[in-house]
């Protein structure tokens, strides 16, 4: 009995949703968890949530994820306690360092060859293991 193509397609697509939804909701988890754990530490969105996000997404895509939910919930920080600017004097140069890093990393991640590169040197800083699992999918 030949099965139609119709129907081969729609259980694809169906699959291809049912995948979809998957990803989200462990996007979703992801990023709930790590919002639990910096509302319990003060510290973990990237923590948690970015190993759990580059099992499923390419690292370029998790961290593009990760940026806004981690500078929106660190700007109502930054304005709590009213000394904003004392405070901005005080760590100006980690700033200044923290906004050059993340151009860095940026252009590091837009650039595919300079990845491979780059997983090179965290391989070999690592011993080979740690990084062969989430840095392949990156370029």
């Amino acid at each position: 009995m030949a099965v139609s193509t119709d129907s081969t397609s729609l259980s694809g697509v169906r699959r291809r949703a049912t995948r979809v939804w998957i990803a989200g909701a462990v996007v979703f988890a992801a990023l709930v968890l790590g919002g639990v754990v910096k509302g319990i530490v003060s510290i973990g969105v990237p923590l948690v949530a970015m190993p759990i996000l580059s099992q499923f997404l390419p690292i370029k895509q998790a961290v593009l994820l990760l940026s806004m939910p981690i500078i929106l919930g660190n700007i109502p920080q930054a304005l709590e306690g009213g000394e904003m600017l004392p405070t901005v004097r005080r760590i100006a140069a980690p700033l200044i360092g923290t906004v050059l890093g993340n151009i860095a990393g940026v252009t590091v991640l837009i650039k595919g060859s300079r990845i491979n590169r780059l997983e090179r040197v965290v391989q070999a800083l690592t011993g080979g293991g740690a990084a062969s699992g989430t840095m392949m999918r990156a370029s």
